[in-house]
Order: structure tokens, then sequence, then C-alpha cells
């Protein structure tokens, strides 16, 4: 059964969504909160249509909240979810 059309929402997890660091940027936007979690940091990221998504950086990252981040995504760890909360996956290399 494939995607009908209507109304979707593309998810993304944090890890797959880096801090553009030397490498074009696929969005940008501001950092609104940072969770330090030892090992790695999660930035709340407001991009300019408001919406927000979640990044990953180092553990001792250097970016402060209000800070202005171009950010990358690997659009291959995407999933697309419709209204009736059907998902569908991009395949991973290594996932069977």
């Amino acid at each position: 059964d494939g995607i009908k059309g209507g109304s979707h929402a593309l998810g993304i997890r944090a890890e797959a969504v880096k801090l553009a660091d030397g490498v074009p940027a696929t969005t940008t936007g501001k950092v609104d909160v940072l969770e330090r979690l030892g090992d790695r940091t999660l930035l709340y990221t407001r991009l300019t249509d408001g919406s927000v998504i979640v990044a990953e950086d180092i553990g001792n990252s250097r970016v402060a909240i209000g800070d202005e981040v171009g950010l990358t995504l690997d659009g291959s760890r995407t999933h697309l979810f419709d209204a009736e909360g059907r998902a569908w996956h991009n395949e991973e290399p290594g996932h069977d």
C-alpha cells in the first residue's frame, strides 16, 4: 500500500540533525534551549517558519541560547507519518 495524498508529518531524530560545521547547511535556526547530557548536547532550534527541530552536538558544545546556527539533516534517516498514524521509514543500510 503506497503513500496517499493528504496531511503528512516528517520525523527525524536528533542524532540525524547536526551542526553544519564546514559543510553547507540544509536549514538554519535560532537555539531556544540547550540540554547538556554529558557526552552530547541537544539543541532545540526554532526554524524561520516557527517549527522546532532538535539537533545533536558534542558534549562540550560552545553553542549558546540565542545563537543562529546552520543545520544539516540526514534525509536517509527520516520517517513520514500520515494523519492515521501510519509510518513510512527510509531503509537504512545494514537494517533488514
